[in-house]
């Protein structure tokens, strides 16, 4: 203090109409010597005494670590409740650390004054477990502050109270929660990892399984661990189509699903197949389904189109047997088509039409196998020369038609020795045609033999024996040539002798014993 100036080191002095600097050496005391010198008079030692003020701190709870830190005071406490302490004026900063909280500010201290600072934070405790075993966690101030972490069960004291981001994490899987610390109080917070499972199988297996975030595996898979909820899976094989499936996982059940994959080979065979069908070209369609792979042989979808295929090519044909007039056969399509197509009016329709066309059918094919036999020997004697010189004789026999071919073949080729006999392959249905020929001195004989079945309990026989004479004629033009002929013997190409009309007599008696006494022991 001069004349009631108070100074601090480095002031300057005013003294009359002169100012002057006051150099004032800091040391650990607060006083200081001060020399001045005015013109030639030495004004002697005046002691000058360092201003000072009070600094008065106090943390509840007490600080795991105080500090203060000033220019000429500086002070390190631990697990202080605060301090009160006189300090050189000057500008200070105090600060506190708890184990989840600190704090700082800059206290100014003036002379004879009190700066006072209280630290007074806000703290609770947290209490966290788990119903999971190797349980991790941690826990989060805001988004990114990282407070502390660890397995549970957890004991985390002296958290300021608020709100704290705790994330749990089991296994592969991950919970956030918000969790909520109240000052002066234990907190408890519970983390529950509930689960569901779900079994997932593939035709064909080995199929890799994957949703958004992960691989799981190859089917066929379990998966034990799954939060509650929609779940989406995507089934992929080399080869095959993926196929993606939704699947609602509820706690503490199990789920299951089962997915047919599609070969890339099978969507292009049905789509090629769908385009045949659409096109009315059935035939191509049953085709290209049969190139199919055996595993989606019996696929619903395949199964549908190859009975839609069928039923419309069934179908078809019956119309085309209709305008032919078979409506038995056309029955027996129509029948076909409706166990195909059991919605299709048209076939049902024409099915009721055409069995009332049956019962006349039936009769005109009555009528025309009992014709058949006859009409059949007619063409074959229109085709043959000369056989329409000669009567027709009929046989009838029990036996089925096919016997009755064989053995009469067989009694032909023991009726005359180079007797030469001839199987014609014929079209129509339930018939034969036999044709043999002999030679013997004099002349030669032919025999036209056909059968049909006209019952289903008899056999129509139907033959002509063609007997012809042999004429030799000799010319020299030349040379010596000798020209055979078969002259049919017939009144009208020949005097008919007693001995001629004996022949031909004897020729219908010979065939017609050897057929008869064949067919009865046969």
């Amino acid at each position: 203090m001069l004349d009631g100036y108070e100074f601090n080191s480095g002031d300057r002095i005013p003294i009359g109409w002169h100012t002057l600097s006051l150099a004032i050496p800091k040391a650990e005391s607060f006083s200081t010597n001060l020399f001045i010198w005015y013109g030639w008079r030495n004004l002697g030692q005046i002691p000058l005494k360092r201003a000072i003020g009070t600094l008065a701190i106090q943390a509840n709870p007490p600080a795991p670590l105080l500090t203060i830190s000033g220019p000429e005071y500086s002070a390190t406490l631990t697990n202080s409740p605060g301090v009160t302490v006189s300090v050189p004026t000057d500008d200070y900063t105090v600060s506190v650390q708890y184990t989840h909280w600190d704090d700082s500010q800059t206290l100014t201290v003036a002379p004879n004054d009190t700066a006072r600072r209280t630290f007074d934070p806000h703290f609770g405790s947290l209490q966290l477990s788990c119903n999971r075993s190797n349980a991790s966690f941690q826990l989060f101030a805001g988004q990114d502050r990282f407070i502390e972490g660890g397995e549970f069960p957890a004991i985390i004291a002296d958290l300021p109270e608020g709100n704290y981001q705790l994330v749990a994490r089991h296994h592969n899987n991950r919970l956030d929660k918000t969790v909520q610390v109240q000052r002066g109080i234990a907190n408890s917070f519970e983390i529950e990892f509930a689960y569901g499972s779900v079994v997932l199988k593939s035709e064909p297996s080995g199929a890799t399984v994957s949703s958004e975030d992960r691989e799981w595996g190859t089917t066929p898979l379990m998966l034990s661990e799954l939060f509650p909820g929609n779940h989406q899976f995507t089934f992929r094989r080399n080869g095959y189509e993926p196929v993606t499936v939704n699947l609602e996982v509820t706690a503490n059940e199990i789920a299951a699903v089962a997915t047919n994959l599609v070969n890339i080979n099978y969507k292009n065979t049905m789509a090629s197949a769908r385009a045949y069908f659409a096109a009315g070209n059935y035939d191509r369609v049953l085709d290209t389904l049969s190139d199919l792979p055996a595993e989606n042989a019996n696929d619903a979808e395949v199964i549908t189109l190859r009975n839609e295929a069928s039923g419309q090519n069934h179908l078809r044909h019956a119309v085309e047997l209709g305008t032919k007039g078979d409506y038995i056969s056309g029955v027996t399509e129509l029948e076909f088509a409706v166990q195909l197509l059991p919605d299709n009016e048209q076939a049902k329709q024409l099915l009721a039409d055409f069995k009332t066309h049956v019962p006349e059918q039936i009769e005109r094919q009555r009528q025309e196998r009992l014709e058949r036999p006859k009409k059949l020997l007619d063409q074959v004697v229109a085709r043959t020369p000369d056989a329409n010189l000669f009567e027709s004789h009929e046989l009838t026999t029990g036996k089925p038609v096919k016997e009755a071919e064989t053995a009469i073949a067989k009694s032909l080729g023991g009726l005359f020795y180079s007797y030469k006999i001839t199987q014609e392959i014929n079209p129509s249905p339930e018939t034969f045609v036999l044709q043999g020929e002999t030679l013997f001195i004099g002349g030669t004989r032919h025999c036209i033999i056909v059968g049909g079945q006209t019952t289903d309990s008899e056999t129509k026989i139907y033959f002509v024996v063609l007997e012809y004479k042999t004429h030799h004629r000799i010319t020299f033009e030349g040379g010596l040539t000798d020209y055979e002929e078969h002259i049919p013997i017939h009144a009208s190409r020949m005097e008919m002798t007693e001995k001629l009309k004996a022949q031909i007599i004897e020729g219908v008696k010979a065939v017609t014993d050897r057929i008869t006494a064949q067919l009865e022991n046969h």
